[in-house]
């Protein structure tokens, strides 16, 4: 049950990051609308691009540091 109750605390930590990198996601870019510019033209906002690779591993962290540490918090109740 230990396991179980583990993953998906796990699935719950990569679940609050993504929604929390997407509200910054979505807010950053509102934010510097509001920023004065002296620059005239039109101007493009170009992200980088992060290789998916990249994302894969990092949603691989955010997993196993949810499930470690709700592992070790159960474990140190019994």
């Amino acid at each position: 049950m230990i396991f179980a109750k583990s993953f998906l605390a796990g699935v719950a930590a990569l679940i609050v990051s993504a929604l929390l990198i997407y509200g910054l996601a979505v807010a950053g870019p509102r934010i510097l609308e509001l920023l004065p510019t002296n620059e005239g033209g039109v101007g493009v906002l170009e992200g980088p691009w992060i290789p998916l690779w990249l994302l894969l591993v990092a949603a691989l962290l955010i997993f196993a540091g949810g499930a470690y540490w709700y592992f070790r918090r159960a474990k140190s109740r019994r």
